[in-house]
């Protein structure tokens, strides 16, 4: 089968001679792809700005996978330190197999390692974050003064999502890395949808807003109560079968 060739000790030696002769990984990227290139630029350009003037910043880099995300941080650590302290921000599933490199595995990040990386990126110890569609949603964090999407999505929802992360406190940009061919037809797309959406919003024909909170009665009366909760127990869900220990075994 496929995958026991990528196992093989065989097929390991071969990628290690490839790598081998291709040289520094980060180069090699930046001469495959020039958007690694260009990211490098425009976040070198914003840090400098904002230096010179003396205000604080943060930045969130998106792109939807894992193993580029990967790819990202360890060619943003290698140029300006003093500048760009990349981290990734990844999500928490277990170790899966790289879709463009067949063989590798991308392991993901628990609960606590998410939530140290955010705190440090809140606190100034990081000040790039790289991540996946998890940080489209959820992520309350004010100094975020630039968006940089390294590709492009045909969801127009998930690019909403992803320039609300800026824009909270102060004005924010959002920059798209566009390649030609299908993914510039994709940006449009994409674009193109966007606008569907913001004009349905403004249109009272499509969406009919209330006049008030629906989440709440027009004359609420309150109470104070105290509410005492039983213990739980699994049996109480409907649906559920009990396990039955020994199942299949025969006493002696």
């Amino acid at each position: 089968p496929l995958r026991t060739t990528f196992h093989s000790n065989e097929f390991k030696a071969l990628k290690a001679e490839m790598q081998a002769a291709a040289g520094d990984p980060t180069e090699c990227l930046s001469k495959n792809n020039p958007k690694y290139e260009k990211l490098t630029d425009v976040l070198l350009e914003h840090f400098e700005r904002k230096r010179a003037i003396g205000e604080s910043t943060r930045v969130i880099v998106f792109s939807q996978l894992r193993e580029s995300v990967m790819g990202i941080v360890s060619m943003l650590s290698s140029k300006n330190a003093e500048l760009l302290k990349p981290t990734p921000f990844v999500g928490q599933s277990k170790k899966k197999e790289s879709e463009s490199n067949p063989g590798q595995e991308v392991a993901g990040m628990n609960q606590a390692e998410q939530q140290r990386i955010l705190r440090q990126f809140n606190e100034g110890v990081f000040n790039v974050l790289v991540c996946t569609c998890v940080g489209e949603e959820g992520l309350d964090i004010g100094d975020v003064d630039l968006i940089v999407n390294f590709d492009i999505l045909k969801s127009a929802i998930r690019s909403i999502q992803r320039t609300g992360r800026t824009g909270r406190k102060r004005n924010g940009r959002v920059i798209f890395l566009v390649s030609e061919g299908q993914e510039e037809r994709s940006y449009r797309d994409s674009v193109t949808n966007s606008k569907k959406i913001a004009r349905a919003l403004k249109d009272p024909s499509v969406f009919k807003l209330c006049q008030n909170s629906p989440m709440f009665p027009t004359d609420p009366a309150l109470m104070r109560q105290k509410m005492v909760v039983d213990d739980f127990h699994m049996s109480q869900v409907g649906g559920h079968t009990p396990k039955t220990r020994g199942r299949g075994k025969t006493g002696r």
